[in-house]
């Protein structure tokens, strides 16, 4: 697999350190844009939906607090905020660890995209803890939507990165909002990774730890071919197999544990 130097590379650079700033600011802030469009609004309408089909149970409060069948603006808010841009920015170290690893040609690097986002952050949506999903009928369709909803957010994080990198790689004038957005954003989303690790953090029984792991391994790997570009213009081999292979197995592994919380629920 070829590392396509059109949407990946960090462009040769008498800043390099800016050009730097400004790839990973607006490969992070595609992810925190995608969570806040599909999940955050997204979970709203299949709260909906889900009211629709369980008329008997409108004005129960829901496992986040929300009272089951309505819509109030706080409501909407407090689920685009947490549930869209809190899910968002855990994804974006995420994203930004494994988003060269990715298949590069269209549409399968969107598919891989959509697949990594359920495997990756699927836990925090579909959880064996969140009564909701055995409250409210049919479980199956409960978490349909939800893992849709996932995936979709990986696939508009994709989309969103597409166009939002090269918009920021070509314009010298985005480093000091990058750089702002780095030095905003980077203490809150670093200390969101451990949402793999900590259940309080994930709200969740059985955080997906292997994967966490490699997610971090993956990380590292990115971390080196920004190095190695920078002294030798290209990548390792061997680098690039741990970057695929990190990339593959917290996927893998995700997904695992997302099989394991869907059969609780079913």
């Amino acid at each position: 697999m070829e590392i396509s130097t059109e949407s990946t590379a960090i462009e040769s650079s008498r800043q390099p350190i800016a050009a730097l700033i400004r790839e990973v600011a607006g490969a992070a802030m595609a992810p925190a844009l995608g969570g806040v469009l599909v999940g955050g609004l997204g979970g709203r309408i299949a709260m909906r939906l889900s009211a629709v089909v369980n008329p008997s149970m409108t004005g129960r409060i829901s496992e986040n607090g929300n009272r089951i069948g309505s819509v109030t603006p706080d409501g909407t808010f407090a689920l685009v905020l947490f549930g869209g841009l809190f899910a968002g920015l855990a994804a974006g170290v995420a994203w930004v660890a494994v988003r060269q690893w990715l298949p590069q040609r269209q549409p399968l690097r969107r598919w891989a995209a959509c697949i990594a986002a359920v495997g990756l952050t699927g836990f925090l949506v579909v959880q064996s803890n969140n009564f909701d999903f055995f409250i409210l009928d049919p479980a199956w369709l409960h978490v349909v939507m939800f893992t849709a909803i996932a995936g979709g957010a990986g696939a508009a994080t994709e989309w969103i990165d597409g166009h939002l990198v090269p918009q920021f790689r070509r314009s010298s004038g985005f480093t000091i909002g990058a750089g702002l957005i780095l030095l905003l954003g980077g203490p809150i989303a670093v200390p969101l990774t451990s949402v793999y690790f900590d259940g309080e953090m994930c709200a969740c029984d059985d955080p997906p730890r292997v994967a966490g792991v490699l997610v971090l391994i993956a990380l590292a790997a990115t971390v080196g071919s920004w190095v190695t570009r920078w002294r030798r213009g290209r990548i390792p081999r061997p680098l690039q197999i741990i970057g695929w292979g990190a990339t593959a197995g917290a996927i893998g592994a995700g997904l695992v544990s997302l099989a394991g919380q869907i059969s609780e629920i079913l």
